[in-house]
């Protein structure tokens, strides 16, 4: 098979190394381009382009694959033709389909204005920016033909891809997507899957059409989620099981025994791309639901902040959750002279009463004991979960102990819940 592989980071990578060792033929790449990175701000490039310039294959990193008509002025208003929008990093990628937001900013100011009735002329400079956007997507295009490939392989691209560039294989583009499809499609379905407390995912090979992620699945591979996965874990695992499967699906398409089951109806779930808010803990809610959270964005670290400091420094992220048992729960709070008072535990039954000599009860978030077994926080069932490492801004991640040592957190310390964190 003729292979035109689009992907760019490092679970892309995984799968274009496992094409590059199989029988198939990889003729050319799609990446997106190279982005600054670190203090110097040089430019990078992507984990896929670097494997593709190692095996001396073409690379093609358009920035976008659209081709955009001029805007059209209709009386006071402006028309702008659909415009499709990047897509976020991670082990996903968004299929073509509705219009969704601009790419650019000059994009956007022009939709709100068209929105709001009022003008707004399209920029020599814009005009300029279109036009050569639109060359290079019609030269990608042309150059992609050229080739004559029998599949696209698409891997977390980062760019929505047009009808014409699905249509342009013989057996059109196969996606690697990092869920149990019809649940989780769109852009985090690992974060998500973690986050919900699922307790199996998988990756499947679909068919792209113009949905979201709605295209019938031709293989499926799965694996559970175990307690101790965190989004790093989960993804290493999958990218591993992506690279698999791919071969695997286009070793039956070439051999004409790959067959495409529709996806279900029910059980749609969407996997939100990530906002930087999401990554702050809430304290209130049931432990095992906030080490789903903490797991499920590692990394970068979910984020919390002592309540009452000011410095931006008492920002902290949090990792390696454990949720400690309703016995222990409750012999910590003994230990430390604290008491909840009428909790529940995740069963509904209640895990204990106030007595006499304590009957505050402890505020979720609360700090029982801070020491080389790590740091132990209240959470809104009653339970304790441990965190066993830590990372200050601008810090190393760091293992409890070793955090405490030059950061000491006393017992009885709070952490703020949801929107006080930042």
């Amino acid at each position: 098979m003729r292979v035109v592989f689009a992907g760019t980071p490092v679970f892309a990578a995984r799968a274009l190394e496992a094409l590059l060792a199989s029988r198939h033929e990889v003729v050319a790449v799609l990446s997106q381009p190279d982005r600054p990175s670190g203090r110097g701000q040089k430019l990078v490039a992507s984990p896929v382009k670097q494997v593709a310039v190692a095996a001396g294959l073409p690379v093609y990193q358009p920035h976008t694959l659209r081709v955009r008509p001029a805007p059209q002025t209709a009386g006071p208003t402006t028309v702008t033709g659909q415009r499709g929008g990047l897509n976020g990093a991670g082990p996903h990628v968004r299929n073509a389909g509705a219009a969704d937001a601009p790419e650019s900013p000059a994009g956007t100011a022009r939709a709100t204005a068209a929105g709001q009735g009022h003008a707004a002329p399209e920029t020599d400079e814009q005009r300029r920016l279109r036009e050569a956007r639109n060359q290079e997507a019609l030269d990608t295009h042309a150059a992609l033909r050229a080739l004559n490939p029998d599949v696209m392989v698409v891997a977390a691209y980062g760019l929505l891809l047009p009808q014409t560039t699905l249509d342009l294989p013989r057996f059109g583009c196969l996606n690697i997507h990092a869920s149990l499809l019809p649940r989780w499609r769109g852009a985090a379905p690992i974060q998500r899957a973690i986050e919900a407390g699922d307790a199996e995912t998988g990756v499947g090979i679909m068919q792209m059409e113009a949905g979201l992620d709605t295209g019938p699945v031709g293989l499926e591979r799965r694996t559970p989620i175990s307690a101790t996965d965190t989004a790093a874990t989960l993804h290493d695992r999958l990218a591993g099981m992506g690279a698999e499967a791919i071969v695997a699906a286009l070793d039956a398409l070439a051999a004409g025994t790959l067959g495409f089951t529709p996806q279900a109806a029910e059980g749609v779930t969407y996997a939100a791309k990530i906002e930087k808010a999401q990554l702050r803990v809430d304290w209130s809610r049931p432990a095992h639901e906030v080490a789903c959270h903490i797991r499920a964005f590692d990394p970068p670290g979910a984020t919390t902040r002592l309540e009452g400091a000011e410095d931006p420094a008492a920002q902290l992220r949090v990792f390696d959750p454990v949720v400690l048992d309703e016995e222990a729960s409750i012999a910590l709070q003994r230990a430390h002279g604290q008491m909840l008072h009428d909790h529940s535990a995740a069963d509904g039954r209640k895990v204990s009463q106030a007595d006499d000599a304590c009957p505050a009860p402890v505020a979720p978030g609360t700090i029982l004991q801070a020491g080389e077994v790590g740091i132990d926080v209240i959470c809104g069932d009653a339970r304790v979960l441990r965190l066993q490492s830590l990372q200050r801004p601008g810090g190393r991640r760091q293992p409890a102990d070793v955090f405490l040592r030059g950061h000491p957190l006393p017992a009885g310390a709070r952490f703020a819940s949801g929107s006080g964190d930042e």
